[in-house]
């Protein structure tokens, strides 16, 4: 779930739709949500009956952080990204 929101922290996503997306349990991932917004590495927006969650760009961990994911699992994002530049 985090390395998701690394990988896209432009985008504001809905619990539900992220649990989707990393195949986790929508009760155990709002309890990581909630961790991760207490320390400030995600932020956390209710908009009507559904919550929102982004990664905080400005949190001083959030580029090595980024940088971790990205030469381990992220590889792949970073090769799709750069390929739909070239298009």
């Amino acid at each position: 779930m985090l390395a998701w929101l690394l990988m896209h922290p432009d985008q504001s996503i809905h619990l539900r739709e992220l649990a989707r997306q990393t195949q986790a349990a929508p009760g155990t991932l709002k309890k990581e949500v909630d961790a991760l917004c207490r320390v400030g590495l995600l932020h956390s927006q209710r908009i009507g009956n559904q919550v929102q969650v982004q990664v905080n760009r400005q949190h001083p961990v959030f580029a090595e952080l980024q940088a971790l994911v990205r030469k381990t699992i992220g590889l792949a994002d970073v090769l799709q990204h750069a390929q739909e530049l070239r298009k």
